[in-house]
């Protein structure tokens, strides 16, 4: 059943970027979003320690468990330390807890995140029946979130990812809200998401476009266009920076590429906000052969 998981992983895999928080103090909402940008700033340029010095003590508790839980993620993948993944696991446990089961704006990202872990330890059987418990509550979950600009960024990839897995896996993905999404909508709805106010939401569409177009599109040249825009806003994101140095290969600018992996060395060694071990790991996978 799952020996050809191509767009089944895709679109859960895509599906657990998705991040949202709504903060319920009006009175701390301007700090708030003033920290949110510090805080995703710092983490897309590989700034760990600045990073890390974000999570406060007055954050709201289901807020700092999934920016805990994102920052292990990044760690995860620039270590590849399977500790971090348990700690993303810990922090769906914690919020689980600490909401005891109840229906919040945050839910889809926990489950999001839940859905990755079951991929990445090749659960795909529990990973399949929580996608389409996912799709059976999709609307409730984009209704709920006030923000018009993180509802582009999850509409977008639910339709793309959800169309795509239905016409290449009808079987499959037989649900009734993957027959009613499009693929041309998500596209146009993530290219909305790349013109946001939010540091996230604009780096989260440059980044699903980038890898759509790499990955399921096989359009290069398009994923070209924004590859350079991620390493031109956070030019030191080694895996944003190894993405684009695989594509100008794919596009014949082998001598570029080669220039480019140069670069990236040397960002690795000079970022004092990376643990040996993430040198380690990071200039390994820039030397890997394309």
């Amino acid at each position: 059943m799952f020996a050809s998981v191509k767009y089944f992983r895709a679109l859960i895999v895509f599906f657990g970027f998705f991040f949202f928080h709504e903060v319920k103090s009006q009175n701390a909402q301007c700090s708030a979003a003033s920290l949110e940008q510090s805080y995703f700033i710092s983490l897309y340029n590989f700034q760990f320690i600045s990073a890390a010095s974000k999570f406060r003590s007055d954050l709201p508790d289901n807020v700092g468990y999934l920016w805990r839980m994102y920052y292990n993620w990044w760690m995860l993948l620039s270590t590849n330390d399977k500790a971090y993944m348990s700690q993303c696991l810990a922090n769906i446990v914690l919020y689980e807890n600490h909401n005891n089961m109840r229906n919040d704006s945050l839910k889809i990202f926990f489950v999001a995140f839940r859905l990755r872990l079951l991929l990445l330890n090749h659960q795909y059987l529990k990973a399949y029946q929580l996608i389409n418990n996912l799709a059976d509550n999709y609307k409730v979950y984009v209704d709920g979130i006030s923000n018009k600009d993180e509802q582009k960024l999850i509409s977008g990839l639910m339709h793309y990812l959800g169309a795509k897995a239905y016409k290449n896996y009808p079987l499959f993905f037989h649900n009734k809200t993957f027959r009613c999404l499009s693929d041309t909508l998500g596209l146009r709805l993530l290219k909305e998401c790349t013109r946001s106010n939010s540091v996230f939401v604009r780096t989260e569409g440059l980044y699903f476009l980038m890898k759509i177009h790499l990955e399921i599109e096989e359009d290069f040249y398009q994923a070209y266009i924004y590859s350079s825009q991620l390493v031109s806003l956070f030019p030191d994101n080694i895996i944003f920076g190894f993405h684009h140095r695989e594509i100008l290969d794919r596009i014949n600018k082998k001598q570029e590429a080669e220039m480019y992996k140069a670069r990236l060395i040397k960002a690795i060694c000079r970022n004092k906000e990376l643990l040996d071990v993430q040198k380690r790991y990071l200039t390994q996978m820039i030397n890997i052969k394309i």
